[in-house]
């Protein structure tokens, strides 16, 4: 007993107070989300509403697996991490490494490896390019669903899949345009600003996609 106490006070104790604290915040920014009707449809408020809806989704979920986690050690169980602070990624790709990472990779390793395998076989005269962002979207599009089967996260997965194809051809040439500049800070806080808002808006299309076009028709 002595041995579980002192486990519990120096490794579980910490990480489920963190857990608790992170589902608590998520509480206050949902009710100061998109989630909750306001009759105001000003740009700014629903800026900020959005992204308050992206920090909802990500402390909510993510302190419910620091929980889980921390609880299953006391029964000698080691889950795997799930969220590794995806929304400081600087970029796409590194999102979906750091987000829902046993779900992600799941789709990567049974849907996405399968499904270019066979369009590399049967279309091998077609630009690896083409083959590899149709792979991914499909992918995205089938992970999109498996959250709901509506448009909204239909859509929402043909955006992440589009997006990650776009960010397949940016890295090519990346370098080469920009070379070392890409170890200066500002182009690193740059790339975490706009990933990060990239997700945001992500987030609003498979909560609202009417929504989500009012927001963009905002920007113009």
């Amino acid at each position: 007993n002595g041995k579980v106490f002192s486990f519990f006070r120096e490794i579980c104790y910490p990480r489920i107070i963190y857990g608790l604290v992170k589902i608590t915040m998520a509480k206050f920014f949902f009710y100061n989300s998109i989630a909750q009707p306001n009759s105001s449809f000003e740009f700014y408020f629903l800026y900020l509403a959005s992204i308050s809806y992206c920090l909802y989704v990500y402390l909510f979920f993510s302190g419910i697996m620091d929980l889980v986690i921390e609880l299953a050690k006391l029964y000698g169980v080691s889950l795997p991490e799930n969220f590794n602070f995806p929304l400081l990624s600087g970029n796409i790709q590194i999102f979906w490494n750091r987000w829902h990472i046993t779900l992600s990779h799941f789709f990567r390793d049974f849907f996405y490896y399968p499904i270019l395998l066979i369009m590399r076989r049967r279309f091998f005269s077609v630009s690896f390019w083409i083959l590899n962002s149709f792979s991914i979207i499909l992918t995205f599009m089938l992970l999109g669903l498996w959250h709901g089967l509506s448009i909204n996260w239909l859509v929402y997965g043909a955006y992440h899949g589009l997006g990650l194809s776009i960010h397949g051809l940016y890295s090519k040439f990346s370098s080469k345009i920009f070379g070392v500049v890409q170890d200066n800070f500002v182009y690193r806080l740059i790339s975490v600003v706009l990933t990060f808002h990239f997700v945001v808006f992500g987030f609003v299309i498979s909560y609202d996609f009417d929504l989500a076009i009012k927001i963009l028709a905002g920007l113009f």
